[in-house]
């Protein structure tokens, strides 16, 4: 898991340095399977507003998660998001100075 959280925050670093705009966005339009690059810039600039620095697992977001999946699956409503979310490997990173 840490393995995947380090690969996001490089990530998340990668898109906001706008010296990788060209990259980020040619990628991004390949992806999308988009005819014209430009085409990718509003994608973009809405992925420079999604994506934060930190980030944090949120227990609202989980306890969302829950409620959408728990709509079908009475074993996925009874789960707690409290107990679910765990933030000390984002802590521990943090404090090593990854982000």
């Amino acid at each position: 898991m840490e393995n995947v959280i380090k690969a996001l925050l490089d990530g998340v670093a990668f898109i906001r340095i706008s010296e990788n705009k060209p990259q980020v966005v040619k990628s991004l339009a390949k992806g999308l399977r988009l005819k014209r690059i430009e085409d990718a810039e509003e994608g973009y600039q809405s992925m420079l507003g999604i994506y934060e620095r930190k980030i944090y697992p949120s227990v609202d977001g989980v306890r969302n998660v829950i409620r959408l999946l728990g709509a079908g699956n009475e074993k996925i409503r009874r789960l707690k998001a409290e107990e679910l979310v765990d933030d000390s490997v984002v802590k521990r990173l943090e404090k090593e100075g990854r982000f």
